[in-house]
């Protein structure tokens, strides 16, 4: 499976070998920054200039949750390796954790200086990089 995302504000899932569109995600009001599949591919994340992250289900397309509480766009979205914990950053200079499973925001990580443009966890979960537009990378216990 593979995706695309344009400022449509939809992601379109395909079918890499027969390049055939399974599933059109529509449900955010703005663009997509951010797109990523969970570590076993059931579930897609997006971040969008909406403020909010959306979960997908990749089989059937339909959305699973809304996560709200980012007071601006969100342009980077992370799953942790077990796929339970989801990061989002934020131009609103925020980090968030959120529990995947029942949508409610784990902690804000911090309110930065600077955007947050890029979030990753290291294979393990257990730290977390933020990279913001002042030229700042910072490394985070994630648990």
């Amino acid at each position: 499976m593979n995706y695309t995302t344009s400022a449509d504000s939809v992601v379109k899932l395909l079918d890499v070998a027969s390049k055939q569109e399974v599933h059109t995600l529509s449900g955010n009001m703005d663009w997509m920054y951010s797109v990523v599949f969970s570590a076993g591919g059931q579930t897609l994340a997006s971040g969008s200039g909406d403020g909010t992250v959306k979960l997908w289900d990749v089989a059937n397309g339909r959305e699973v949750r809304t996560l709200s509480g980012h007071r601006g766009w969100v342009y980077s979205v992370a799953f942790s390796s077990d796929g339970k914990t989801l990061a989002s950053g934020s131009v609103d200079k925020m980090l968030k954790l959120w529990d995947v499973v029942n949508g409610r925001e784990l902690r804000t990580l911090s309110e930065r200086p600077a955007w947050v443009c890029s979030v990753a966890f290291s294979p393990d979960g257990q730290i977390l990089a933020s990279g913001s537009d002042d030229g700042m990378v910072k490394l985070w216990w994630a648990k």
